[in-house]
């Protein structure tokens, strides 16, 4: 399913139906996708067993804004939405759009 995380269950249901069954069988036995059963057959360390990944995917849209702006506002407001920041932030920052 996409957004969530393999366990170390799932692996171990995994690899086991995996000696009996196709592929596509034993991912849907094991509640994952094919993607992932893919990967799990080249790396065979479970999950758990895995270093966190301590890298970004992506720059930070709010990193120049952050202390100057976001900041702030949670100061005075700490219960703001997130919505209603975002909302702020166009407001001041990008009035045109």
């Amino acid at each position: 399913m996409p957004g969530t995380y393999v366990t170390d269950q799932q692996v171990r249901l995994y690899m086991s139906k995996r000696k009996h069954h196709t592929q596509e069988v034993a991912v849907a036995m094991a509640g994952m996708s094919v993607r992932a059963a893919r990967r799990i057959e080249h790396d065979d360390r479970l999950p758990s067993q895995k270093p966190p990944r301590a890298w970004r995917t992506r720059h930070d849209p709010f990193a120049k804004v952050w202390e100057c702006e976001v900041v702030p506002l949670l100061r005075h407001a700490p219960r703001l939405k997130a919505i209603t920041l975002l909302c702020e932030l166009r407001r001041r920052i990008w009035p045109l759009t």
